[in-house]
């Protein structure tokens, strides 16, 4: 009798702990998508105020991919709708999360995986240890948002109003030149295989899964990067992309065709393009995307005209800029 006291205590306790965790995560998320409003990495989840169903394509990886492709170009060249949820460093467990918060309330034709990710590990023990907290934040966002009691106010009683736009839709341009100084030729032909952890091997099967479950096409790619890219990695994936069936599209081989300047085209010494290496990387993707995909073009439709009015923005603080330093 005792015992059974003491257990319906503690589930009482417990319930009563994860009543207030909740009602607190719900506290301290923040209402709105901005930087300002304490929204991490906000500029990833820009998608948010986007009309519902409205993106094409999604782009997901780490910074690779926000550094490398331009969605306003893709706009302006084949009338493409579509977001980069690329972050820093970013883990493909991460990477999975992103791509399910774009599909609650986006449904792609295409998701577009940069694979650098599947090389990043900081070892199996710290590797769990992050993914357990992760999830524990994922679930109950008090623990993710811990720090924003000091700056709450009213508003954070009710419920989410985002309103940040991102008219670059989710791309970072960066103008810094820092040169390449190793060998041209990085992709040096090899049989030998640059093996992928196993962890980041599940995560990339629960990614493949979700866009088969969905019909939704996978693409994997790489786009140039001698600082983290060879060809031993560029046969890891090619096996993995192999074993799940999926189209792999590894950038890396085609620099040369598409005229890569590893002396003025990356931002970081060959680590991350910068805007003018973007601009060569999406003119290739969009070429590739427009003869293997049927994405719709939308520059003429009335419900879109957003989108013009956001490659007005793009064209005046990007692109003419570009051809004011050229």
């Amino acid at each position: 009798m005792r015992k059974c006291k003491n257990l319906l205590c503690s589930l009482l306790f417990l319930t009563i702990l994860v009543g207030l965790l909740a009602a607190g995560s719900h506290l301290v998320k923040p209402k709105n998508n901005e930087k300002e409003s304490g929204m991490h990495n906000a500029r990833a989840t820009g998608f948010l105020t986007e009309r519902e169903n409205s993106l094409d394509y999604v782009v997901i990886g780490d910074s690779e991919t926000y550094s490398s492709m331009s969605p306003m170009q893709l706009w302006q060249d084949y009338g493409y709708t579509g977001y980069i949820c690329g972050t820093p460093a970013q883990h493909i467990e991460d990477t999975l999360g992103y791509l399910q918060e774009f599909c609650e309330v986006q449904n792609p034709k295409l998701v577009i995986f940069e694979a650098n990710a599947l090389y990043r590990s900081s070892g199996i023990q710290k590797d769990v240890s992050r993914i357990l907290s992760r999830s524990l934040e994922k679930t109950l966002p008090i623990f993710e948002y811990h720090d924003r009691w000091k700056s709450l106010s009213a508003s954070d009683i009710g419920h989410v109003n985002y309103t940040w736009r991102n008219y670059l839709k989710g791309f970072v341009p960066t103008w810094k030149s820092k040169p390449w100084t190793g060998e041209s030729a990085y992709m040096k032909k090899t049989d030998k295989v640059r093996d992928i952890q196993q962890i980041n091997q599940y995560y990339f099967g629960q990614i493949a899964s979700f866009c088969k479950e969905r019909n939704i096409p996978l693409l994997i790619v790489n786009v140039p990067a001698p600082v983290n890219w060879n060809y031993q990695k560029h046969n890891g994936v090619k096996q993995l992309a192999k074993s799940y069936d999926v189209p792999y599209y590894d950038m890396n081989l085609r620099s040369e065709k598409m005229n890569i300047d590893w002396n003025g085209d990356s931002r970081d010494g060959g680590d991350h393009m910068n805007v003018y290496g973007a601009q060569k990387v999406t003119h290739f993707l969009g070429k590739y995307l427009h003869k293997n995909y049927d994405l719709p073009d939308h520059r003429d439709d009335p419900a879109y005209s957003s989108w013009n009015e956001d490659l007005e923005k793009y064209q005046v603080t990007v692109a003419g800029k570009m051809s004011g330093n050229s």
